[in-house]
């Protein structure tokens, strides 16, 4: 299973570069997968969650140019991950670097 525990191939992706169809295909379904429930969790303390849901829903269109995809799997999996910069849970702050 690939992670999205690796700085360099969220920077790699987030600039558009080339990573595997594999690597993709197993971002795009970890977003499928959990999403949803983080999205759910944090709904009421996230300003942003029209543009979550906007980005979600375009990053799964097949119809979004690859490059445009793979920059949004980027930032909805920063989202999901467990791990940020600053904490999801620091009341006011959790979110600023999401």
């Amino acid at each position: 299973m690939v992670a999205w525990n690796d700085a360099s191939e969220l920077r790699e992706a987030a600039l558009g570069r080339q990573i595997s169809l594999t690597a993709f295909a197993e971002r795009e379904r970890q977003i499928r997968r959990d999403f949803w429930a983080k999205l759910k969790r944090f709904a009421g303390r996230v300003p942003f969650v029209d543009d979550l849901v906007a980005a979600y829903y375009c990053a799964l269109d097949p119809a979004t140019p690859m490059r445009v995809r793979g920059m949004l799997l980027a930032a909805l999996a920063y989202f999901i991950l467990p791990f940020d910069l600053i904490p999801d849970m620091i009341a006011g702050l959790g979110f600023a670097d999401d």
